[in-house]
C-alpha cells in the first residue's frame, strides 16, 4: 500500500518537471503572436489620430504581456509548491513504512518487552498519522499477533500479557476508528484478564474464553456464537443483543450481568450462576440450564421453548411461567412455554 503511494507520488514528481516548461512556452508563443499582432497591424496602412491613440496600444500590449507573464508565473508557483508537498509526502510515506517495519520486527522477537514495545509501537502509529488510511493494516497485524501460539514447550514464546495488551490496543483503536474490522475469531484468550474491554464490535465467533476474566465487559450485540465461555468471569457483563447460540458457558458466572434479548439458542449453560442477571425477552430455545443458579433473575417475556431446568435454583426468579416443575425433569418440550422465535444462526 505505502509502496504503491510512493511510486505514484515519484510519476506525479517526474510530470511536474515538464509542466514549467510547458507554460514558460505557451507564453513566450503567446507574447510573440500579440506582439506580432501590433506590428502587422502597424506596417498594413494603420495610422493613428494621434500619440495618445498609440500609447494606448502600446499599453494594452504591454498589459496583456504582463497578465500573461503572471498568471504563467503564479502557475510555475503552484506546481513548485505541489512538487514540494509530494516530496513531503514521499518523505511522510517512507517514514511510515519504516515505523511499520520495525514494530512489525518487534512483535516476532522473543522477547516479552521488545514484544510488548512493537505493540504500543503499532498503535502510536497511527495516533501520529490519523489521516492515512493504513489502520487496517495495523489492526491486522495486531490481531495475527493475538492469534499467534502461546508459549508453550518448544513452541513460540509469548507470554499472556503481550496477548492482553494487544486486545487492549485494538479496544482503544476500535474506539476511535469504529469502520476496521477486527478479527478475533476461534483466537485462544482463555484465562486472559479482559474485565472493563469494549469488545462488542470485533469478531469473536468460535473464541475461546475460557476462565478469562471479563467482568464488566462491554459486549452488546456481540457475536459469540460457538464461542468457549467455560469458567468466565462475566459479572455485571453487558451482553445485551448478544448471538451466543451453541456457545458454551459451562460454569460461567454471570451474576448481574445483563443479557436482554440476547441469543442463547442451543446454548449449554449447565452450571452457570445467572444470579440477579436479566434475561428478559432473551430467547433461550433448547439451551441446558442443569444445576444453573437462577436466584433472582429476570425471565420475562424470555423464550424458554424446550428449555432444561434440571436441579436448577430458581428462587425469587420473575418470569411469566411456574418454572417449579420443571427443575424437577430433565424434559425439554414444555408444552405451556411459548413457540420458539429462533433467530437466524451467524455462520463461523
Amino acid at each position: 500500500m505505502t509502496d504503491d503511494n510512493g511510486r505514484l507520488t515519484r510519476a506525479r514528481l517526474a510530470l511536474a518537471r515538464w509542466i514549467p516548461l510547458a507554460l514558460w512556452t505557451l507564453f513566450a508563443l503567446l507574447a510573440t503572436a500579440t506582439l506580432f499582432a501590433i506590428v502587422y497591424w502597424f506596417f498594413n496602412g494603420k495610422t493613428f489620430a494621434s500619440a495618445d491613440n498609440l500609447a494606448e496600444v502600446a499599453k494594452a500590449a504591454v498589459t496583456s504581456i504582463g497578465v500573461m507573464a503572471g498568471g504563467a508565473g503564479a502557475a510555475v508557483a503552484l506546481r513548485r509548491q505541489k512538487i514540494q508537498e509530494d516530496q513531503a509526502q514521499l518523505s511522510k510515506d517512507a517514514l511510515f513504512s519504516d515505523r511499520y517495519r520495525q514494530a512489525i520486527d518487534q512483535l516476532g522477537s522473543e522477547s516479552t518487552k521488545v514484544q510488548l514495545g512493537g505493540v504500543y509501537a503499532l498503535e502510536r502509529l497511527l495516533a501520529d498519522n490519523v489521516d492515512r488510511d493504513d489502520a487496517q493494516a495495523v489492526v491486522n497485524a495486531l490481531t495475527a499477533h493475538v492469534r499467534s501460539p502461546r508459549r508453550e514447550e518448544g513452541k513460540v514464546h509469548q507470554e499472556p500479557l503481550e496477548v492482553v495488551v494487544a486486545v487492549e490496543a485494538l479496544d482503544r483503536i476500535k474506539r476511535r476508528r469504529p469502520y476496521v474490522e477486527v478479527d478475533l475469531r476461534r483466537a485462544n484468550l482463555a484465562g486472559l484478564h479482559l474485565a472493563g474491554l469494549r469488545l462488542a464490535g470485533f469478531l469473536l465467533v468460535g473464541t475461546n474464553f475460557e476462565g478469562a476474566n471479563l467482568r464488566g465487559a462491554r459486549l452488546a450485540g456481540a457475536q459469540l456464537s460457538a464461542a468457549n465461555l467455560q469458567n468466565a468471569d462475566l459479572f455485571g457483563a453487558d451482553l445485551r443483543e448478544a448471538n451466543l447460540s451453541e456457545a458454551s458457558l459451562v460454569g460461567a458466572f454471570l451474576a448481574e450481568a445483563s443479557l436482554t434479548e440476547a441469543n442463547l439458542t442451543f446454548a449449554d449453560l449447565t452450571r452457570v450462576t445467572l444470579y440477579d442477571a436479566d434475561l428478559s425477552r432473551a430467547v433461550i430455545y433448547d439451551s441446558d440450564l442443569t444445576g444453573a443458579i437462577l436466584m433472582g433473575a429476570t425471565l420475562l417475556e424470555a423464550d424458554l421453548s424446550r428449555v432444561c431446568l434440571s436441579g436448577a435454583s430458581i428462587s425469587g426468579v420473575r418470569a411469566d411461567h411456574d418454572l417449579q416443575e420443571w427443575t424437577m425433569t430433565t424434559q425439554r418440550t414444555p408444552d405451556h412455554f411459548p413457540p420458539a422465535k429462533v433467530p437466524a444462526l451467524v455462520p463461523a
